[in-house]
C-alpha cells in the first residue's frame, strides 16, 4: 500500500481516501466485441450523435457499417484515443492493449487509435519506439477519419482513475523482458552502478525559469549519490535498462513518475509532490506495478496556482527534512536566508499572475480539494510571514502602501523600546 505519512494532515487523509476508491478490476475487465461496424470521427465540442468514446473534444461513434467508410479487413482492436503527451500516452493510450496479451485473445490484424489531435504528423520518437520494442509497430494504425471493420473488439480501459489491474502492468512487464533479453552488457548510455535515481523534470523547457529551486532539488540528490535521470532525454529502450537497474527511485509527481511502470516489482519509489492536486493515476499504476510508492510534500503554496501548470516553488518543506532524515540523509540545500526566501516568493507570485492573470485557477473538479490548498498555503505563511502578513515591503508598490507603513512603523518603534 502507498505511504502518506510524509504528506500535509489533510493531504494526507485526502490521499488515503482516494487511494482507498480505487478498485483493482484484475480478472473482471469486459471485451465488447462489435461484427460490421463503422467508426466516426468527429473533431466538435457538439457532436452530431451522443459519441461512443469521448475526449476533449474527439469523438468516436460506433454504428452499422456504411460504405462511405475506408474498409479495415479482419479483426480490430479498438486502441481508444492517441494522445501525444508522454504521460498521458503511458496511462490512457496503452491502457486497452492487455487483451493482446491474453491467451484467450483472438487474432488481431489491426489496432486502431482515433487521434486526439485532427492534425496528427505520425508517430515519433518513444511513443514509436515503445509499439516497436513491443513488437507491435506493425499492426498499430491511428486515424483521423471514419474507418469500418469486418470485426472490432472493444477491449475496457486497464487503467482509470478509479480502478486498475494487474493486466494493466502486464503490458509494461512484457515490453521489459523483450528489452533486457535483447539488451547487450554495453547497451545503453550507461547502467545505474549506485542503483540510486532520480528522476528530474530541470532540462525541461522553461523548467528552471518556472519551477522555481528545482536546481536545489537536482543538487540535493546529487550531494546524496542518486543518478540524476532527465526521462524526455534518452530512448526509451535506454530508459527501461536504467530503470531495471534501479533498486530505488524518487521522482517528482506528474509524467515522470508514470515511468515506474517500466521499474521492477518491490522497487523502493518515492514521489516528491509538488502541489496540493491528488494524482490518482500514479496510485492505479503503483498497484498495477506492485510498488508501494511514499509521497512527500516538497513545495510551498504561498497563492492558489493550477494544480496542471507550470508554476511550482519546491522547498525543504518539514515533510520533506522528515522524510531525507528517515533515509538518513540531511537537506542543506535550500537557502533559508531572508533575501533568499523574498526573492522566492517575489518570483512565484510574478510567475503565478503571468501566467493566469488574476482568473480563478481552481480546476471546477477540484473544488473539494480546498481544505488541502489552505492547508498548503498555511503553512507557507509560517515560512514567508514577514512579506504574507506585510511586515516588510516585497514589491516596489508596498512602499507606497498606508496599510505597509503603519506595520513597518509599529515594528520599528517596538524595535527602539527593546533596545
Amino acid at each position: 500500500m502507498d505511504n502518506f505519512e510524509y504528506l500535509r494532515r489533510l493531504k494526507a487523509d485526502a490521499a488515503s481516501a482516494t487511494y482507498g476508491k480505487i478498485k483493482n478490476k484484475t480478472g473482471c475487465l469486459k471485451v465488447e466485441p462489435y461484427d460490421d461496424v463503422e467508426l466516426i470521427i468527429e473533431y466538435t465540442d457538439h457532436p452530431k450523435a451522443q459519441p461512443t468514446f469521448n475526449r476533449s473534444n474527439a469523438n468516436a461513434t460506433l454504428k452499422h457499417i456504411s460504405e462511405k467508410a475506408r474498409h479495415i479487413s479482419g479483426t480490430v482492436l479498438f486502441g481508444g484515443f492517441f494522445i501525444n503527451h508522454w504521460g498521458h500516452f503511458l496511462v490512457e493510450t496503452l491502457a486497452r492493449l492487455w487483451y493482446l496479451y491474453q491467451d484467450s485473445a483472438e487474432k488481431i490484424e489491426k489496432v486502431v487509435f482515433v487521434s486526439e489531435n485532427p492534425d496528427f504528423a505520425g508517430l515519433h520518437g518513444n511513443m514509436k519506439q515503445f509499439f516497436e520494442l513491443a513488437g507491435l509497430s506493425d499492426i498499430i494504425e491511428v486515424v483521423t477519419s471514419d474507418v469500418s471493420c469486418d470485426r472490432l473488439i472493444v477491449p475496457e480501459m486497464a487503467l482509470s482513475h478509479w480502478h486498475t489491474s494487474q493486466e494493466y502492468g502486464a503490458i509494461f512487464n512484457s515490453l521489459i523482458r523483450k528489452v533486457l533479453s535483447s539488451a547487450t552488457e554495453c547497451e545503453g548510455t550507461g547502467r545505474v552502478e549506485n542503483k540510486k535515481v532520480f528522476l528530474t523534470r530541470s532540462k525541461l523547457k522553461n523548467a528552471t525559469r518556472k519551477e522555481i529551486n528545482i536546481e536545489c532539488v537536482d543538487k540535493f540528490f546529487q550531494n546524496n549519490g542518486y543518478t540524476i535521470i532527465s526521462p524526455e532525454k534518452l530512448m526509451l529502450k535506454d530508459l527501461v535498462i536504467m530503470m531495471s537497474d534501479a533498486s530505488e527511485i524518487v521522482s517528482i509527481n506528474g509524467t515522470l513518475a508514470h515511468n515506474v511502470l517500466f521499474a521492477p516489482q518491490g522497487v523502493d519509489f518515492t514521489v516528491l509532490e509538488r502541489h496540493g492536486f491528488i494524482n490518482s493515476w500514479q496510485m492505479g499504476c503503483n498497484i498495477a506495478k506492485g510498488i508501494d510508492g511514499t509521497y512527500v510534500d516538497c513545495y510551498e503554496l504561498p497563492t492558489i496556482s493550477n494544480p496542471i501548470g507550470s508554476v511550482f516553488l519546491y522547498e525543504a518543506t518539514e515533510q520533506f527534512q522528515q522524510w531525507a532524515c528517515s533515509k538518513g540523509m540531511t537537506v542543506t540545500e535550500f537557502s533559508q536566508h531572508p533575501a533568499a526566501l523574498k526573492k522566492e516568493l517575489k518570483r512565484f507570485l510574478r510567475l503565478t499572475t503571468s501566467e493566469y492573470g488574476h482568473t480563478p485557477v481552481v480546476l471546477p473538479y477540484d473544488l473539494h480539494r480546498g481544505s488541502i490548498y489552505m492547508e498548503a498555503m498555511l503553512d507557507s505563511e509560517r515560512r514567508y510571514y514577514r512579506w504574507a502578513r506585510r511586515q516588510q515591503p516585497l514589491f516596489l508598490s508596498d512602499y507606497f502602501s498606508l496599510s505597509c507603513h503603519k506595520k513597518w512603523w509599529l515594528s520599528s518603534l517596538v524595535r527602539k523600546i527593546l533596545r
